[in-house]
C-alpha cells in the first residue's frame, strides 16, 4: 500500500473507520500492556474519535463520513452522533466523556510524559469504558 492515498474529504467509509477503530484499539491494549500509557491513550482515544465519527455518519445515513464531521472537536461530533441523551443517562461515562475531551486531542502525538503510572493507567481503562460503550452502539 502506498505511504499516502488519494481519499478526497468526505471519502472515508464507515465501515472503514469502525475497522480502524477496532485496529487502532487492539495496538493501544498492546502499548498499556507494555506500560507506553501515552501511546496507548492516544491511540485509544483515536479509536473513540473514530467510532464518534462513525455514529456522526450513521445518523446521517450516508454509506461515507461527510466533510463537515472530519474534525476533531469531539463535542460537536457527539451532538451529531445522537449518542449524547444516552451518554448523559450514563452519569460515570459521561463524567469520563467530559474528562476525555478536555485533555485528548491530536496535539497528544507531540507530548511525551503526559500519562504514567496508576492516573496513566486509570485514565486508559476509562477511555476503554467509553470506546466499549461506543462500539455497542455502531454498526
Amino acid at each position: 500500500m502506498p505511504a499516502h492515498s488519494n481519499i478526497h474529504k468526505g471519502g472515508s467509509r464507515l465501515t472503514l473507520l469502525r475497522a480502524v477503530a477496532a485496529e487502532r484499539w487492539q495496538d493501544a491494549d498492546v502499548l498499556a500492556e507494555a506500560a507506553r500509557l501515552g501511546g496507548a491513550i492516544y491511540l485509544v482515544g483515536y479509536s473513540v474519535e473514530c467510532l464518534v465519527k462513525c455514529a456522526a455518519g450513521e445518523r446521517s445515513g450516508g454509506l461515507y463520513l461527510q466533510e463537515k464531521f472530519e474534525t476533531h472537536h469531539l463535542d460537536n461530533l457527539m451532538k451529531h452522533s445522537g449518542l449524547l441523551p444516552d451518554l448523559r443517562k450514563e452519569r460515570v461515562l459521561h463524567t469520563i466523556w467530559d474528562a476525555f475531551v478536555q485533555c485528548w486531542g491530536p496535539h497528544l502525538r507531540y507530548r511525551t510524559g503526559l500519562f504514567r503510572g496508576r492516573d496513566g493507567r486509570l485514565f486508559f481503562a476509562q477511555i476503554t469504558q467509553l470506546y466499549e460503550w461506543l462500539w455497542q452502539r455502531t454498526r
